[in-house]
């Protein structure tokens, strides 16, 4: 009975309390700020300071042009409005007070802004130089950082302020 509770213990479904969640969470924001674009942090910070590479900023301009045109493209309504309305039904029920709807939107809200913001880069890049390109790629990286911080920040101050008002009730 004791291995049983423990397994329950580690693998909870309170989101908040579960050490799952949080390498969730940490590892979604160093994946999304490792690579902008589909770019590799390592070619764009080589490019910015050796900007005379032109093999290594041939391989970034050709990274970002595929992924650039992929992601740049218009989003169609139907994709849109479903991402709206599950992002609304998250946030309406985080509202209501779900733990598990409070957690995926945490995560789910920052993110979204990032997304929003790759597709604004995505459609910017195209028309500029290696080196501003570069540019822009390392401020979206560290306009993604901030967002992450924040995110990070906030979700463990409610997760610490849910637990212990979980814990004073009990």
């Amino acid at each position: 009975m004791q291995a049983y509770e423990a397994i329950f213990q580690t693998i909870s479904m309170r989101s908040f309390s579960s050490i799952w969640y949080w390498l969730v969470v940490i590892g979604l924001w160093m994946w999304t700020a490792q690579r902008v674009l589909g770019v590799p942090l390592d070619l764009i910070m080589h490019v910015h300071r050796h900007p005379e590479d032109d093999r290594a900023a041939r391989d970034l301009n050709d990274l970002l042009r595929v992924n650039a045109r992929r992601m740049g493209k218009t989003p169609g309504v139907l994709n849109v409005g479903v991402a709206a309305f599950l992002l609304s039904a998250i946030v309406a029920l985080a509202v209501a007070g779900l733990e598990t709807a409070q957690a995926v939107a945490c995560i789910a809200v920052p993110m979204a802004a990032v997304v929003l913001l790759r597709m604004r880069l995505a459609r910017r890049v195209l028309g500029m130089g290696t080196i501003a390109a570069t540019k822009a790629l390392i401020w979206h990286r560290m306009f993604v950082q901030m967002i992450a911080m924040v995110s990070i920040f906030s979700t463990a101050v409610w997760g610490m302020f849910r637990n212990l008002g979980l814990a004073v009730l009990n």
